[in-house]
């Protein structure tokens, strides 16, 4: 009789390491699975800043883009009228026929130069 009573407490002893060992994986499978649902929506959160990230820099770009395009276009305007208000001046001033030629190539030179850089 006390030989099957300590089989039956070994086997007893055993089932419940067995139950043990059952719970213990299934919660580590619970937090891997936990875990890994965590890492994904971690992953799909960088990827969508990543894009915002990526679009708000092509957004500055193009804005810093216009704004000097703009600004230069402006300078190169401002320019241009004042290379024909010196022309205008010039031409006033050499309107006798020697110095006529002589100011028409001074203002011709200076136009060509500025002109060049207008569209």
């Amino acid at each position: 009789i006390y030989r099957a009573a300590g089989i039956a407490e070994d086997t007893t002893e055993r089932k419940q390491a067995e139950e043990a060992l059952h719970e213990l994986n299934a919660t580590l499978e619970n937090k891997v699975a936990q875990r890994t649902e965590e890492l994904e929506h971690r992953a799909e959160q960088l990827q969508k800043l990543t894009l915002e990230l990526t679009e708000a820099e092509e957004r500055e770009r193009t804005r810093i883009a216009e704004i000097l395009h703009d600004d230069l276009q402006q300078v190169l305007v401002a320019a241009k009228f004042q290379v024909e208000i010196v022309r205008k001046k010039i031409k006033k001033q050499y309107s006798g026929t020697g110095n006529r030629r002589r100011g028409q190539g001074h203002v011709a030179g200076g136009h060509r130069q500025i002109t060049q850089f207008v569209p």
